[in-house]
């Protein structure tokens, strides 16, 4: 997870890239999202979380409709020390996240989601999918409708398995996740998608990945399946 997020600050720039929106209108389609919303942070008791619970060994969500923190005691002879114990991230099944993706003028581009998430300070851009629990997406509240499409329709269509381009499962970093995996799936279609996607989806082209990326635009998710994708392409 850690190396993955390194590479995909170090892939080539491209000698031709023709981006469908240029860099000025990405930047004023971001201002815009941002002026719809504010975001603040502040600290609270665990007693005063809506919808959650805790007790000696976990806090968790009633409905069980997000992670979970929980406490583990370690034993090893390849760290500094011995022994320890620690609070740690625990994910409910198998995630997801997906890019498709697309050329346009000659030009490879990303299918990509302006979202706000818990902790952070400002927006990013992230996969064409995220969902925390594959198997059961289909009744996960947290997901639009249109991401339930694609998922639907595109990544988990056998049908469409013929234009992938990355597949793999891989663990998030063991200090803070416990147990966690998520399924690494780019699809590189090119046929019309029949949707009408909403205004919080836009295209961006390969290089404008590379700039965003390295100007912090982009989720980790979204940054480790980009860094797979183009793991024969680094500086």
């Amino acid at each position: 997870m850690d190396t993955l997020s390194v590479i995909s600050t170090h892939v080539k720039l491209n000698r031709i890239d023709k981006p469908i929106d240029s860099k000025r209108f990405i930047k004023e389609w971001f201002k815009k999202k941002d002026n719809k919303f504010f975001l603040k942070n502040k600290i609270v008791p665990l007693s005063h979380l809506k919808d959650w619970s805790y007790n000696s060994k976990k806090i968790s969500h009633k409905n069980n409709d997000h992670f979970s923190v929980i406490g583990i005691k370690t034993q090893t002879n390849k760290r500094e020390v011995e022994s320890w114990c620690q609070p740690i991230l625990k994910g409910k099944n198998l995630a997801l996240t997906g890019f498709i993706i697309k050329e346009f003028n000659k030009t490879n581009h990303y299918l990509c989601r302006y979202i706000l998430k818990p902790g952070l300070k400002k927006s990013v851009l992230t996969s064409t999918v995220n969902t925390s629990n594959i198997k059961f997406f289909g009744s996960d509240k947290n997901l639009t409708d249109i991401q339930k499409q694609f998922i639907k329709k595109f990544f988990l269509n056998k049908k469409y398995q013929k234009f992938k381009v990355y597949d793999n499962i891989m663990s998030d970093e063991g200090g803070r996740f416990f147990h966690s995996e998520i399924r690494y799936l780019g699809l590189f279609i090119n046929e019309d998608l029949n949707f009408r996607l909403p205004s919080n989806y836009i295209w961006v082209s390969q290089n404008q990945m590379i700039d965003m990326i390295q100007n912090k635009r982009f989720d980790i998710e979204a940054r480790l399946l980009f860094g797979c994708l183009n793991i024969s392409n680094l500086m």
